[in-house]
């Protein structure tokens, strides 16, 4: 919820990490809400500045990235 404004996404930090290790796989629809949603404040390219993925699939980052490409739908 803390980066759930347009301020928090301006503000300089330490990146938030994400740990893939013990994911199977994610969908479309999942990544959308998870990750799509921040869309609304930032680009992609912004998103990645504060938000770091690690242990992560080609799969699962091609997913995230296309669902911050085509921006939040609210599924």
């Amino acid at each position: 919820s803390d980066l759930d404004n347009a301020q928090a996404w301006k503000e300089e930090s330490e990146p938030l990490i994400f740990d893939f290790s013990n994911v199977k796989k994610i969908g479309p629809s999942f990544a959308n809400e998870a990750f799509g949603y921040f869309t609304r404040y930032v680009t992609p390219e912004a998103f990645y500045k504060k938000v770091r993925f690690i242990n992560i699939s080609n799969v699962q980052k091609m997913i995230i990235d296309e669902e911050l490409r085509s921006g939040y739908t609210g599924r």
